[in-house]
């Protein structure tokens, strides 16, 4: 059931956007501590706004 569920990302003005694609890059410096990182993009359609969103 979990697998078919939409997923979100709530952006700085607290609107909920659809995610496109999740994507693994790896660092092309020699010697970095972090050899990949996850980078999630997502379409800027603002969807609807974040029920928990607080802005401080």
């Amino acid at each position: 059931m979990i697998s078919d569920c939409p997923v979100y990302i709530e952006t700085m003005t607290g609107h909920l956007e659809d995610v496109r694609r999740i994507e693994i890059q790896e660092s092309n410096i020699i010697g970095d501590a972090n050899p990949a990182r996850l980078v999630i993009k997502a379409d800027k359609n603002e969807l609807f706004r974040s029920k928990t969103f607080r802005q401080s």
